[in-house]
């Protein structure tokens, strides 16, 4: 394992790292599969991202399921 700089803290972290242990700097190429986006000064991993999304959308539809649901049995009884 070697060490390397990081190119925003100059931090000496390895370089096997995806992410810079100091400043939280992605390491790996613009575009890789990893990187989402930087959001109020912290880097999202795509994979956190996909997590969330898939969270919300279920949220949404037992929202909506329930809200049916209670629809259809308020005009039943």
């Amino acid at each position: 394992m070697a060490l390397i700089s990081c190119p925003e803290c100059a931090r000496q972290i390895s370089d096997k790292a995806i992410v810079c242990v100091g400043c939280g700097v992605p390491l790996k190429a613009e575009g890789s599969r990893w990187t989402f986006g930087k959001v109020a000064g912290t880097w999202v991993l795509a994979s956190t991202a996909d997590t969330l999304i898939r969270g919300v959308v279920f949220i949404v539809a037992a929202a909506v399921v329930a809200v049916v649901a209670l629809l259809v049995s308020g005009r039943h009884g």
